[in-house]
């Protein structure tokens, strides 16, 4: 289709070549299926059913009156770096500064930078299904290819390190982590992040750990790969404030990985 422009043609919008192979967000799809069913109870989307707290908006609001409201840092205000840096050392011993912290719109955009700085065309990914569906969109788009791998039941609802061992190829450039786990609710154990932290290791691998969900693990404790020896170096952290602060309109997340690829 072309439109008329003085008397000239213009070409009609040509989309890039690199989502001409890209499928439809199955997300969507099922969202769209779910909109038509009457009654239903979604239990799908993670999101808190709560509002944020006063004390958030308020704060926010007083800020930006007395003039926060202008283009901040590269990596974010630093005095929420420094914040998010002592959380993460005292409730996960994590040991972090806040250069190596870079605040992003929301976890996802966090996910989408790592791939994109890190992926050449035909690198492989590997992930544990069933996943949030975003990393294999995500993943496609920056010219990788995913491969999955069946989580486990009897495993607490995770891939063993042995099945992420033979997914491994000479390709292979990124394992993605995703504990506390959407969708199954799964937790790593320390046992089961230090054999995983082993496999990454061993093939020098990075890693994607997505742990947007720390806050919500009752009678367990949360293990941050990043804080597991060897791992710090190899690791980007995905955080966040949408699900344990309840503000997942705000679209504030994070990410803790090292300083040169935040250079990026």
């Amino acid at each position: 289709m072309e439109f008329p422009q003085g008397g000239h043609t213009m070409p009609a919008v040509k989309i890039a070549d690199r989502f001409s192979s890209l499928q439809p967000s199955s997300m969507i799809k099922i969202f769209q299926a779910a909109a038509a069913v009457e009654d239903l109870s979604n239990l799908s989307i993670g999101e808190p059913d709560f509002h944020t707290e006063p004390e958030i908006v308020n704060a926010a609001a007083k800020a930006a009156l007395e003039g926060c409201t202008h283009y901040p840092p590269l990596q974010g205000f630093e005095d929420l770096r420094r914040e998010i840096s002592a959380y993460w050392k005292r409730h996960h011993g994590l040991e972090t500064e806040p250069e190596s912290i870079l605040l992003t719109v929301g976890g996802l955009q966090a996910a989408h930078l790592c791939f994109q700085a890190m992926l050449d065309p035909g690198d492989e990914v590997v992930i544990a299904e069933p996943c949030f569906t975003a990393y294999f969109q995500q993943v496609e788009n920056n010219g990788g290819v995913v491969v999955p791998v069946p989580s486990r039941e009897e495993n607490g609802f995770f891939p063993t390190a042995e099945d992420f061992e033979k997914a491994v190829t000479p390709r292979t450039k990124i394992l993605v982590i995703n504990s506390p786990c959407n969708p199954t609710g799964g937790v790593l154990t320390k046992e089961q992040a230090g054999s995983i932290a082993d496999v990454a290791k061993r093939h020098d691998l990075f890693v994607l750990s997505d742990e947007i969900y720390e806050a919500f693990i009752y009678g367990g404790k949360h293990i941050s790969l990043a804080s597991l020896p060897g791992m710090k170096e190899r690791t980007m952290t995905v955080g966040g404030f949408s699900k344990s602060h309840c503000m997942t309109g705000w679209r504030i997340g994070y990410a803790i990985a090292p300083a040169e690829l935040l250079k990026v």
